[in-house]
């Protein structure tokens, strides 16, 4: 037989972008004949692709005897063309010629914006063999078959066109989304489609529904099992807390399978750990047999839990390569320590951020990535919370239905529930209009459209980094924080006008009604960083919003990146040695710090060159207040909670660097339950306690460059205490290039 001759339609008709995600019952998706009978040539399809990823369908082929004769004696050739996609004998992945008998038809990311629906259509696919009347057949594609996912239109953070099933009041802004599709395109060095594929991530939260339709082909058994490892949820579990589909919930959004049952993960090809978080020993997740990454949808917000061992941890995991990725808060609007009721309400009125979150150890890690939330307006999320410890944010989503008729703000999430009908249990949407329509109650009933907070935001920035490892397989946690920087989308990048806001400042009462700023908004990095012009810094995004495909891209390309390739290593940490670095002149109610003469941590000699910023951190194990005749500073002095919630409520930290950045560390109002007193009571002083920012990086510094640390209290702070210990701690790089 003569070669094929494979041409490709270009594709018509209307837009996907104006789509409203509106579902349509699960229709066949067999090739059938449309019309016309005269090519000679059978089309059926022999094995499903996806037209989200441009995973290709390889389509079978048949001659007619008459045809086939014709064919041969003449030499002549059959074309076959697709409206939309594409069809062609080379395989689009590997380039591999088609088995003989066999085509494959494939959606290129570009192609799939020009359909008439974007998530489902009718392909068409002319055959003709040149010489009597073509034929046509159909093949029903996309969300609405039996090889689809059909609430895949409904997951507005990994596609926004503006849909509304959810019938809140604000639907969710067009190109607010991941920016997966395009990643999902793009390929790894064996020729695989970027996925999630042989990425292993732990979720460490309330156990998983490991049976789920959507989750249980991608659970993996441990290496090293324990009883608290895919344990399972239970009905039992459920009608004893409800919220226990919490973990279930954040194992969907990461990597709920592709393909045919409900929704699909941002890395649908990744496995799948659950780890017990009321049961795990945190010796366990340091196991790189077990996984490559953590979610950690979850957050300790209590001073007491100081612990040196969790920030050994902390350190192990960094060196080790597992990015440990958790969710930054939900506090903007009201602290939840207890009891609350000491801690004062000033932030409500001041729009702060209510709760200070680098309290535990385990919320001020500072290898950790730190994931705040965005909504699907493109906007902060109202409880997400805010600070110098981001390092990007992720999609939350808002409350949406939450138990009432009417609407509530904007979208919440959608994701998978549990197994269990939840007509058995109390489901979280049973009001809702998403659970209430009927016809959709069968599709829907395993999962749900109320899932918000970090929790939801930061398995978002999990699946992209399971994407990321998959196109750089040993990439290093910094590389990894590297990439989710450079690629995130801030308040200049184009379309992301939603994310801007202005610098906080307001009159502070108890500071005799002085001006104070409370949050600086978005700025540049230093303009010693050679990223100045590009990456920018707010303490209510981090660097931004996570951009999958870019994030992709960029992995690809970290080796022929400077930032990112020296990346490979991990960094050093230098600490600041001067003597009596800190002094007042009002009595220890505004503190300035002058910080310098950097030495490495392990040898004590200084840099032999600039250094290239990782991270700054202050050692505020020596923060106490004075003796005072106001009575709340002396409860604080003494060690009373009620007198140190008042006197830390009015503290305020800022760093500046030599290149002139400031950094809010630690803003007026926000509530912190710090006791410096009682941690060093129970630990040595060379325990340090680090408070976190991530706005210096990429600046560079020299050993003999100063950092300023300014303290405006509330309460007199007790200066030559605080010298007795403090420091600041730089991780960064050597660097004498540019």
């Amino acid at each position: 037989m003569s070669a094929l001759i494979i041409s490709t339609l270009t594709a018509c008709g209307g837009s996907g972008s104006g789509s409203d995600g509106s579902q349509s019952p699960i229709v066949n998706d067999d090739m059938t004949l449309a019309k016309g009978d005269g090519s000679g040539v059978i089309l059926s399809v022999s094995e499903y692709g996806d037209i989200f990823t441009g995973k290709p369908f390889v389509l079978s082929y048949e001659l007619t005897p008459t045809v086939e004769s014709i064919l041969s004696k003449d030499t002549r050739s059959f074309s076959v063309s697709a409206r939309y996609g594409e069809v062609t004998d080379t395989n689009p992945l590997t380039g591999e010629p088609a088995p003989q008998g066999t085509l494959y038809y494939f959606m290129p990311e570009t192609a799939l914006e020009n359909t008439p629906e974007f998530y489902h259509f009718q392909e068409e696919f002319t055959v003709n063999n040149g010489d009597s009347e073509a034929s046509v057949y159909t093949l029903n594609v996309g969300t609405n078959t039996e090889h689809g996912d059909p609430l895949f239109t409904d997951q507005w953070n990994l596609k926004n066109l503006g849909q509304n099933p959810f019938e809140v009041d604000l639907p969710p802004v067009k190109g607010i989304d991941i920016n997966v599709i395009p990643a999902w395109h793009l390929k790894d060095a064996q020729s695989n489609l970027i996925s999630g594929k042989n990425v292993r991530i732990c979720v460490y939260d309330d156990p998983v529904d490991i049976v789920h339709e959507d989750l249980k082909n991608k659970i993996h058994d441990p290496v090293n099992p324990k009883d608290y490892i895919n344990k399972g949820l239970t009905l039992e579990d459920l009608e004893k807390e409800p919220l226990s589909y919490h973990g279930t919930a954040v194992a969907g959004i990461i990597g709920a399978e592709a393909g045919g049952k409900g929704v699909r993960g941002i890395a649908y090809e990744s496995s799948i750990i659950s780890y017990d978080s009321d049961g795990v020993e945190f010796d366990d997740l340091t196991d790189r047999e077990n996984f490559d990454i953590i979610n950690a949808s979850l957050g300790v917000d209590d001073s007491s839990v100081y612990s040196p061992s969790i920030e050994m941890y902390d350190t192990t995991l960094f060196e080790n390569g597992i990015p440990f990725i958790k969710a930054a808060g939900n506090e903007f609007g009201e602290a939840d320590f207890e009891p609350a009721r000491i801690y004062p309400t000033s932030c409500v009125e001041y729009e702060v951020n209510c709760q200070y979150n680098q309290t535990s150890s385990f919320n001020r890690a500072r290898h950790v990535i730190n994931v705040g939330a965005i909504n699907s307006l493109g906007e902060k999320a109202s409880y997400s919370s805010t600070g110098s410890y981001l390092w990007v944010s992720g999609f939350g989503g808002e409350s949406g239905h939450e138990g009432i008729p009417e609407p509530d703000s904007s979208a919440a999430t959608v994701t998978t529930l549990t197994s269990f009908d939840p007509k058995l249990y109390e489901d979280p949407d049973e009001f809702t209009p998403w659970r209430k329509d009927q016809t959709m109650y069968d599709l829907r009933k395993f999962y749900a459209q109320g899932m918000s907070g970090t929790s939801s935001a930061t398995p978002t920035v999990t699946g992209v980094a399971a994407l990321v490892k998959q196109a750089k397989p040993e990439i290093t946690v910094p590389q990894l924080k590297y990439i989710l920087a450079v690629t995130a989308r801030n308040d200049k990048s184009p379309g992301w006008d939603s994310l801007a806001y202005s610098e906080v400042r307001d009159t502070v009462p108890e500071y005799d009604d002085e001006y104070v700023t409370f949050d600086y908004g978005w700025h540049a990095v230093g303009s010693s960083s050679a990223l100045h012009d590009t990456l920018r810094f707010a303490n209510y995004y981090g660097f931004g919003v996570v951009d999958a495909h870019k994030a992709v891209l960029k992995a690809q390309q970290c080796d022929e990146d400077q930032h990112c390739a020296k990346r490979s290593e991990l960094p050093n940490d230098y600490f600041s040695s001067n003597e009596d670095p800190c002094s007042s002149e009002d009595g220890g109610f505004t503190v300035t710090c002058s910080l310098t003469e950097l030495i490495n941590a392990e040898d004590e000699n200084p840099p032999e060159s600039a250094m290239e910023i990782e991270n700054v951190s202050l050692d505020v194990i020596s923060l106490r207040y004075a003796t005072s005749d106001n009575h709340y500073c002396s409860l604080a002095h003494s060690g009373n909670m009620i007198g140190i919630a008042s006197a830390n409520n009015l503290l305020q930290i800022t760093i500046k660097s030599p290149d002139g950045t400031v950094s809010l560390v630690k803003p007026v109002y926000a509530n912190w339950d710090f006791n410096g007193k009682k941690i060093q009571e129970h630990y040595s002083s060379d325990a340090a306690f680090l408070i976190n920012s991530s706005d210096f990086y990429t600046e560079k510094v020299s050993a003999t460059d100063t950092f300023t640390v300014e303290f405006m209290s509330g309460c007199p702070i007790d200066v030559s205490k605080l010298n007795e210990d403090f420091s600041i701690v730089v991780t960064g790089y050597e660097d004498s290039g540019s």
